[in-house]
């Protein structure tokens, strides 16, 4: 129930971004977050799916269309230009108004929606939802008519103890345990979805848990 509410209230905000392949048909390469900060209107995705700017032309899925992605982006800066060894890997974009027309009827996370960086994580459950390149192949894009698929997967947080090892805080990262087996909505195991093409998708605090709420034996408030 808690990970299909933060679903509902953010998937209008989890827009997939497109490149072009060499026939010129669209080809899926991540996710993105649109967000709005003092009256601001951005476009938040990872910094490796705006690399692919260097090969090919950007489309953001609108509402109901692919539209062109243009704007001046910041991004991390990856060391050693490897972006593997990237740890934040972001990048974000103001929209033009044309842009904010041309995307039709979406969401903006507000910051009033956001969770304060020194929010503990322990003993929550999150969603992460974005386009997995395994559910966009093929055409998703039919006469330039947005038809991705978007896929929520929920999980507890995790300890990572190589983040301290590489000098970083938890309050930079929230990781989460990817099974290779998960749950569908009614309950029946099923096989997860891989989480590629998520990346630049949103990471959202469901909810908060209990070992009662865990196992199914107290209600969700």
């Amino acid at each position: 129930a808690a990970a299909d509410t933060a679903t509902n209230a953010f998937r209008n905000a989890v827009r997939p971004i497109y490149g072009a392949n060499v026939r010129g048909g669209p080809e899926h390469l991540g996710s993105s977050v649109l967000i709005e900060i003092d009256g601001v209107k951005m476009i938040v995705t990872a910094a490796h799916v705006i690399d692919h700017n260097s090969e090919t032309t950007l489309y953001v899925g609108g509402d109901t269309t692919l539209d062109l992605l243009v704007g001046e982006f910041q991004i991390t800066v990856a060391p050693g230009a490897d972006r593997d060894r990237d740890h934040y890997d972001f990048a974000f974009a103001e929209l033009l108004p044309t842009q904010l027309t041309d995307l039709g009827d979406v969401h903006f996370v507000t910051e009033a929606e956001m969770v304060p960086a020194n929010m503990l994580v322990e003993k929550r459950l999150f969603t992460a939802i974005g386009y997995p390149n395994s559910k966009n192949k093929g055409n998703p894009a039919l006469a330039n008519k947005v038809l991705g698929q978007l896929y929520p997967y929920s999980s507890t947080h995790r300890e990572e103890p190589a983040l301290t090892q590489r000098g970083l805080s938890g309050h930079d990262h929230v990781l989460i345990t990817h099974h290779k087996k998960a749950a569908d909505e009614t309950g029946r195991k099923t096989s997860s979805i891989g989480p590629r093409g998520l990346s630049g998708g949103a990471m959202i605090e469901a909810a908060e848990m209990s070992l009662a709420l865990y196992r199914g034996q107290q209600a969700l408030a």
